[in-house]
């Protein structure tokens, strides 16, 4: 049970109390914007989303040359369908996780290939991104690990474009 409700202004004020504790250690951060819930841009969970979005917005923004906003939440609305997107729901969600686990791992079926049966655009089973989104955020994570300041206590990679996945995630075994 958690001490309190999660509010958008307790949430606010975490990430800037981890913002600043990760840049009082030297780290350049980056903070990401939640990702769309649904597909549907002006359901009452993509407002929600939103309000958290400008959450993470602000305190990136405060925290000066030291942190640096990644846009997933604008991004992904973005690529939304105009009309007839499917709204968020949590029966539905569950469901569609379910039957993806068994899609993916049983019938080692490829995922692009269930986004599109799904009539999904952006994410897989109204929550988890799809391939074209994750690649976006994982383009947006390059960006900022090629562009952030280096310091001697970081070991420094080299990134290409032709693998982020890869390299990221020895930049994160690294660090």
């Amino acid at each position: 049970k958690l001490p309190e409700v999660p509010t958008l202004e307790t949430y606010e004020q975490t990430l800037r109390e981890i913002r600043e504790t990760l840049v009082a250690a030297g780290a350049q951060v980056a903070l990401v914007s939640p990702p769309v819930l649904g597909e549907v841009l002006n359901s009452k969970a993509n407002q929600r989303a939103a309000q958290f979005a400008d959450a993470v917005r602000r305190v990136a923004e405060e925290g000066g040359d030291s942190c640096a906003y990644l846009p997933l939440f604008e991004r992904t609305a973005a690529a939304l369908p105009a009309q007839g997107g499917k709204d968020y729901c949590g029966v539905q969600f569950f469901t569609l996780l379910c039957t993806l686990c068994i899609d993916m791992h049983l019938l080692r079926r490829d995922l692009a290939d269930i986004q599109r049966e799904r009539n999904l655009g952006v994410t897989v089973d109204l929550v988890h991104l799809g391939p074209s989104a994750a690649s976006m955020l994982a383009d947006m994570v390059a960006d900022f690990v090629r562009s952030a300041r280096v310091t001697s206590e970081l070991p420094c990679l080299e990134l290409s474009a032709a693998a982020p996945q890869v390299e990221l995630a020895a930049l994160a075994a690294a660090v």
